[in-house]
């Protein structure tokens, strides 16, 4: 083992200089080092099996134990972690606001550089998604950095013009066939060439129109005001067609996430250009959801619904906190009622002052899946980021302080070239964790700085 030990550090370090230089991401370097070991270990033993089995003696396999060496990694490694954190420890953002600031806007620097570059794509996703992931990631990294450079632009309305560019850049990267066809394999039909159609096509849509609204607000010229227009009154008159007022995302299945980015981008829409048929979609949809689709114990709203409008599934903290931020642009009472019984119910305190959002409500059982990401002792980690929009909402600095310390702990700030980011995150994790943080509602249109 001793001999072997320096080719593994060696195949480590190799790992993340890539990831450090951009050239492997660092969440498929984290994938790499948990995974290569164990399947080296697992073949390692089907050997000692087989050798055995077989009566070809003992092989002289090396075992891979907690040797002393290894057990000295173990405590550089979680001195290093203490150290690292104590550096970036999120808790000091509440004493300067200033340092919460700049914080920020090193984490926007480098997801322009990352997602408003010639090189995006699906392919920027972890490589072992399927394709199908990766072009819904990538959707949504795009969505979540439009959300995030438009909220920061409140703040600083110096960046309005920047963020604008970046913003149009995004439609059109939209727009572009390796990222429309994400709907063509569900569906069969690209959703832009089907708008007179019944179907949902909201994972697209949804996301799309949100960008056009966005394009909008920070005062963008009309040069996507027919496809902006299309796309809104398709999903509005959608919405007023059906049994119910809930769109589909894949054929027969409606995730009531999904629809809250509809009815976000429909409110941004609204507030511009003000329309008859969008006003009564966006009171249906809402005077549905708060009569029927809310679960009668706790008062949050279900994650699904079937086809013929019933709701399904116990909330969800993933789902319960997501909605919460696209709520925020529709109705901000029913947001506010809703963050308020999210916290009540599904925050939980952590040793050492970190917190988290649990996925499924006490007494139900349920793992993770491509939405929750990993749930470890009934934590959610996406859930967790999506609880920070949560938390600013309420104006709840604790609340944020410990949701930021737990996502400090699991990815790792790096500063890098006066940029920031999470080592052990995908790209798809920087761009939610900031848009949840700088969460607010938007106005009709920001105003130029001067």
């Amino acid at each position: 083992m001793s001999q072997r030990l320096p080719i593994w550090i060696l195949l480590f370090a190799v790992l993340f200089l890539l990831s450090f230089c951009e050239l492997l991401g660092s969440f498929d370097v984290l994938i790499l080092i948990v995974v290569l070991p164990i399947l080296l270990d697992l073949m390692l033993s089907v050997l000692r099996l087989a050798s055995r089995f077989w009566n070809l003696g003992v092989l002289r396999l090396p075992y891979f134990v907690l040797t002393p060496w290894a057990v000295s990694l173990i405590w550089v490694f979680l001195l290093a972690k203490f150290g690292w954190m104590f550096l970036y420890f999120p808790r000091s953002f509440a004493q300067n606001p200033q340092s919460a600031a700049q914080d920020l806007l090193q984490r926007k620097d480098y997801l322009i550089h990352r997602v408003d570059c010639p090189g995006f794509g699906p392919e920027s996703s972890p490589f072992f998604l399927t394709p199908e992931f990766q072009e819904e990631w990538a959707i949504g990294t795009l969505s979540m950095t439009a959300m995030a450079l438009t909220q920061i632009a409140i703040t600083h309305p110096e960046l309005r013009g920047e963020h604008l560019a970046s913003v149009g850049r995004f439609i059109e990267r939209m727009l572009q066939a390796d990222i429309r066809v994400y709907e063509k394999r569900y569906w069969g039909e690209d959703a832009l060439g089907s708008l007179s159609g019944a179907n949902g096509h909201i994972g697209y849509l949804g996301h799309l129109n949100l960008l056009l609204s966005l394009y909008r607000v920070l005062g963008g010229d009309g040069r996507y005001e027919q496809l902006h227009a299309d796309i809104s009154n398709a999903l509005a008159r959608r919405i007023l067609l059906g049994i119910h007022p809930f769109l589909e995302t894949f054929p027969g299945q409606i995730f009531i996430p999904d629809n809250s980015v509809v009815i976000a981008s429909l409110a941004l829409r609204n507030q511009m250009k003000r329309s008859d048929q969008i006003d009564s979609a966006l009171h249906r949809w809402l005077t549905y959801t708060k009569e029927t689709l809310l679960d009668p114990e706790t008062g949050i709203i279900v994650p699904w619904v079937s086809s013929d409008g019933r709701p399904m599934g116990s909330p969800r903290g993933s789902y319960a906190a997501w909605n919460v931020f696209y709520l925020l642009q529709s109705d901000l009472p029913f947001a506010q009622d809703q963050a308020r019984r999210i916290r009540e119910k599904f925050l939980t305190q952590l040793p050492f002052g970190a917190c988290g959002l649990r996925e499924y409500l006490p007494g139900v059982v349920g793992g993770g899946d491509i939405d929750s990401g990993p749930v470890v002792f009934g934590l959610s980690t996406s859930g967790t980021g999506f609880g920070l929009a949560t938390a600013k909402l309420l104006e709840d600095s604790d609340m944020m302080a410990c949701l930021l310390l737990s996502a400090e702990t699991v990815g790792s700030t790096l500063s890098f070239k006066k940029e920031r980011r999470y080592l052990l995150s995908p790209l798809i994790g920087d761009a939610i964790l900031l848009a949840m943080r700088t969460a607010t509602k938007l106005p009709a249109e920001l105003q130029s700085s001067h």
